[in-house]
């Protein structure tokens, strides 16, 4: 029994903050966008019955919506025949018939109007409390009586009439929204279901949000023939469910979360978040709320509180621009069935994304996003995406983008809302853009700058080039074109069919403008010259073009009948081999010569630097005269692909004549070879003093061996100075 209480208190509880957080439906703002609502209580005595509305929750959710609800608020009560008899003018009857709402056991008398109830209900907005600002005590106060449950023989169509007639009266005064909610709370039975039937239909036709909750085990069947879509307050679950949920479309807040805190204390706050309402509810011991935020602070839920015997209590923190990241619930008291609901909004807006221009008669894919606050990043989360809506109007033409993968949608899901659109006019074009969800009803106005209309259907044109020589560059213009629309500017782009023979270049130029095959695209404004050229490198080999390669100029991302195919004509004369690479040959010719020349200089061997002789008339006149370097001579160097050579003539000197001469020194290798000349026999001097005849064609010397020339000398040693 006592888990069984403690459950249906818990239903209780969430029933008041779902309502609570309904409420404040649209605290967003001021003008046309502030909340106006009203909230039908059911007070009639069937509320009392187990398994109703024993506690007096809906007093409580009453109390809650006055705490936290901006703009204007009203409460209104049923009508009850007997009790209200003289704001209800009627002629009495001996009829009599068993109340629908007040079980088999009561009855309820028949009377007759002898006024229009509805009109007088919605002039008078009978029932109807009115709440002067948030947080109103004594409206809190009034509200105990107010929704008393005590009505009997009671009529839910004279409640939605008097709410119709809160907001006429807010229109009256000034005070017009379009933010307009009634809150329907009662057990969903009626008196007369026939006559609610129109007021509801009537209230939803003026835009007129209907949100409909069902207490303990009331019966769904009237509301929804009625084509609303009741919440059914019945486990802690679906409370919480149906809270975040309508609250989310109610405070056009995309992210919902709803939690016991026993079971998961922690939550995460998006990014760019603006408003977060966080609402903890439990029994009447819950004491302290607070939430340790992502920046480390910790936030007291002190916006609102309040508490009803038997029914619970609740307390409400409003936190302005959140820190994205993890957040915790930490209470004190509040059972340990305590529960918390986190909504967060953020002030959603379509933006598009592509194109930032476009060209005028080309189909052309606009896609457009949700984005969240200030953050141009497009929202990618479903619980934003569904029931997104992004039409747009440019050109006086409704365009409605999907997000379905289908059309000019790339992919499904994917937050990238797309559309085709061909424009008629150039010039910055405004676009309109118009998102519509359960949580934004939001317009934002772009512009693109569509550039020029391009169309060509007819035949390919010609350009006749002639007999060309190399090299050359000829140009021919293109006028004029027969059937070609051209409005505006727009980019174009040079492609070749086929290839070009070597060295062979085509361009356009369009109004002066250069545009090659390689080349970026280049901007063609109606009017301009075209003109083709043809442009040859001075190697260019022979050639003949008869319509081929075909040039094609193409506006960027164009259609077939945005191409200009041009057919080009040509007989080029080449250069003749000796033309083309007689420089070649003659310069490799020429290089070759300086090579040798410059090898004959730099091949052949020179004497050693250190290399010296001692060259006298008798032997022991060498051990005395010092040696002299043999570079000093003159004559004795290299010469043109000849190494260094040194003749040694009777007068005891060195030079490079050979006439005369008695001996030749000639370098080779690392060494230095010795021969005799004139039929001078050389003879080199023995370790046993003896001296040995050097062969013909002579031999390398050593440094230090004696040479004597002849049988009686002159005589000669080389030495390594």
């Amino acid at each position: 029994m006592a888990s069984g209480r403690l459950l249906e208190r818990i239903c209780r509880i969430g029933l008041v903050l779902f309502l609570a957080l309904l409420l404040p439906t649209i605290v967003l703002g001021a003008g046309s966008d502030r909340p106006d609502v009203v909230i039908i209580v059911d007070t009639s005595r069937s509320m009392t019955n187990p398994g109703m509305d024993p506690e007096r929750t809906s007093l409580l959710v009453a109390k809650l919506y006055a705490d936290i609800v901006p703009g204007n608020l009203a409460v209104v009560r049923l009508l009850d025949l007997s009790a209200d008899r003289e704001l209800l003018p009627r002629r009495e009857t001996d009829e009599t018939r068993r109340c629908k709402k007040e079980g088999r056991d009561r009855v309820c008398n028949i009377v007759e109007s002898t006024e229009d109830w509805a009109e007088l209900a919605r002039e008078n907005r009978h029932g109807v409390l009115a709440r002067g600002s948030r947080g109103d005590r004594s409206f809190k106060r009034r509200l105990d009586t107010h929704l008393a449950q005590t009505g009997g023989n009671s009529l839910f169509y004279l409640s939605f009439e008097a709410a119709r007639g809160v907001f006429e009266h807010h229109a009256a005064q000034g005070q017009p929204s379009a933010n307009r909610t009634v809150i329907w709370l009662s057990d969903g039975e009626d008196e007369a279901p026939n006559q609610l039937t129109p007021v509801v239909a009537g209230l939803v036709a003026e835009d007129v949000r209907i949100e409909t909750v069902i207490l303990g085990r009331g019966d769904p069947v009237i509301p929804r023939q009625l084509g609303l879509e009741p919440v059914r307050a019945g486990s802690p679950a679906e409370l919480m469910g149906a809270f975040a949920q309508t609250f989310r479309r109610i405070m056009r807040a995309p992210y919902r979360i709803d939690q016991v805190v026993a079971e998961s204390p922690s939550f995460r706050v998006r990014p760019n978040v603006e408003t977060m309402w966080v609402v903890v509810y439990g029994d009447t011991s819950l004491e302290r709320v607070d939430l340790r935020g992502a920046d480390g602070r910790a936030y007291p839920a002190d916006y609102a509180a309040d508490s009803q015997p038997r029914a619970g209590a609740y307390r409400v923190a409003r936190i302005e621009r959140p820190a994205a990241g993890e957040w915790r619930v930490e209470i004190v008291g509040g059972g340990s069935g305590a529960a918390y609901a986190v909504v967060q909004r953020s002030s959603l807006k379509p933006v598009l994304l592509s194109p930032d221009s476009a060209q005028a008669d080309v189909e052309t894919r606009l896609v457009a996003a949700i984005a969240a606050g200030e953050a141009p990043t497009p929202i990618t989360d479903s619980q934003v995406l569904d029931e997104a809506r992004i039409r747009g109007v440019v050109d006086g033409v409704e365009l409605v983008f999907n997000d379905k993968g289908q059309g000019a949608d790339e992919t499904a899901g994917d937050g990238r809302f797309s559309a085709f659109h061909r424009f008629s006019r150039t010039g910055p074009q405004p676009l309109e853009l118009h998102l519509t969800s359960p949580f934004a009803d939001r317009r934002t106005n772009v512009t693109i700058d569509v550039s020029g209309v391009f169309r060509y259907g007819g035949p390919d044109l010609e350009v006749r080039f002639g007999e060309r020589r190399v090299p050359s560059t000829g140009c021919l213009p293109v006028s004029p074109i027969d059937g070609l629309v051209h409005q505006g500017s727009l980019p174009f782009e040079l492609t070749v069919g086929g290839g070009l023979p070597a060295d062979h270049e085509v361009a356009v130029t369009l109004g002066g403008q250069r545009l090659t095959p390689r080349g970026s695209a280049v901007d063609w404004a109606a009017g301009a010259t075209l003109m083709v050229c043809l442009e040859l490198d001075d190697q260019a080999p022979s050639s003949t073009a008869a319509g081929e390669p075909v040039l094609s100029l193409r506006s960027r991302g164009g259609t077939d009948e945005q191409v200009l195919r041009i057919r080009p004509y040509w007989e080029v004369h080449g250069r003749t081999f000796w033309e083309r690479w007689s420089w070649l040959i003659l310069g490799l010719l020429a290089l070759a010569v300086l090579v040798f020349i410059a090898l004959g200089y730099i091949l052949p061997i020179r004497f050693q630097k250190t290399l010296a002789i001692c060259f006298a008339p008798e032997r022991a006149d060498i051990d005395e005269y010092p040696p002299q370097a043999i570079r000093t001579w003159r004559g004795t160097g290299i010469g043109f692909y000849r190494n260094a050579r040194a003749f040694l003539h009777p007068n005891f000197r060195l030079d490079g004549k050979v006439q005369g001469a008695l001996a030749v020194l000639r370098a080779e290798g690392n060494r230095t070879r010795v021969d005799g000349l004139g039929g001078q026999p050389l003879y080199r001097e023995s370790a046993t003093s003896d001296w040995d005849q050097v062969p013909q064609g002579g031999e390398l010397a050593r440094p230090g061996e004696v040479y004597r020339i002849g049988e009686s000398g002159p005589f000669f040693r080389l030495s390594a100075r």
